[in-house]
């Protein structure tokens, strides 16, 4: 993933402004790598809800929501990938507002995985 654009210009401005203490400068980093690791992690969160839908020849998550508005062959299983796409946002919000909170640690991708709801037929 690229590195948000804004990453190069907020770490020369923290460092090179002599106003800001060199704790707040690190806490604005720290916050900046929070924002990071969750981008991350909605990338991951993205593709292995692709994934899903790819193995029943949906294109993605997307395109298996469309099937779910009308009758036709495939709206029952689109409409449990649907479902199962929401509980998993549902969760991966649960998790970042507990480590926003300072509840728990930014989790891995393979813990993360690990705790998002699986899908059933």
């Amino acid at each position: 993933m690229d590195k948000p654009y804004f990453e190069p210009f907020l770490k020369r401005w923290i460092y090179k402004n002599n106003f800001i203490r060199p704790k707040k400068a690190k806490k604005i980093l720290l916050q900046v790598e929070m924002v990071e690791k969750a981008q991350v992690m909605e990338e991951v969160i993205a593709k292995h809800l692709d994934s899903k839908a790819q193995s029943f020849g949906f294109d993605d998550i997307k395109s298996a929501r469309t099937y779910t508005g009308f009758n036709n062959h495939f709206k029952p299983i689109a409409i449990k990938l649907a479902k199962w796409s929401a509980d998993v946002w549902f969760k991966a919000e649960q998790i970042k507002q507990e480590v926003a909170k300072g509840k728990r640690e930014m989790p891995t991708v393979e813990e993360l995985l690990n705790e998002l709801p699986k899908f059933t037929k």
